[in-house]
């Protein structure tokens, strides 16, 4: 118990010893880039639950039944927002009463993006349901052109909806990709602790 102790204080001062870069000779060569990795290792494996989450946040809420969908008749609009250093893309739906709905993730929605490129036709109908339990954008489940050709079907916006919401899966896919660069730093930390004797 006591030697598990000693293996752990021995990690733990290796790991600060290369996280701060405060003894280069010990270290070796390139330790400010040693350093570097083992911060963004550091701060991606600190920050990525709260980031995943907080990117999830637009798409949570109840999923209503499908009698109790929004179904939509009217024009898919595409325009840039004006505020905002990039100019975001917007897609909006307004109905035959002039009712707009505004789409959440329109850049996600490449099939439509590019039917209306390619016809430069607008007449759709939508099914779907707005975001966060009615105070979010809206999420069609289903959309068809005016002749009936389906450009969004259920089965995708099921999946994307799903991934999206998913944001403990997108913290562990980010870790799965954390996973050779943590590797690395490792490395680098047992070789500190090697050379200061623990």
């Amino acid at each position: 118990m006591k030697n598990m102790s000693k293996t752990r204080k021995a990690w733990i001062n290796a790991f600060w010893i290369v996280l701060s870069a405060s003894s280069p000779a010990i270290i070796g060569e390139g330790y400010k880039w040693k350093q570097l990795l083992l911060s963004i290792c550091t701060t991606c494996t600190l920050c990525m639950p709260f980031l995943t989450f907080f990117w999830s946040r637009p798409y949570q809420g109840h999923i209503p039944s499908d009698e109790h969908l929004l179904a939509i008749r009217g024009s898919l609009l595409y325009e840039s927002e004006t505020q905002g250093p990039n100019h975001p893309l917007i897609a909006r739906i307004v109905d035959e009463n002039g009712k707009s709905f505004i789409l959440q993730d329109a850049m996600g929605l490449e099939q439509i993006r590019e039917w209306e490129r390619q016809t430069g036709a607008i007449s759709i109908y939508a099914e779907g349901f707005l975001l966060c339990d009615g105070a979010g954008l809206f999420w069609p489940t289903y959309i068809i052109t005016s002749d009936g050709k389906a450009i969004a079907t259920r089965a995708e916006q099921k999946e994307k909806l799903e991934k999206s919401r998913a944001y403990i899966k997108q913290a562990l896919f980010a870790y799965l990709l954390m996973m050779p660069f943590w590797m690395i730093s490792l490395k680098h930390i047992h070789n500190v602790k090697k050379h200061i004797g623990a």
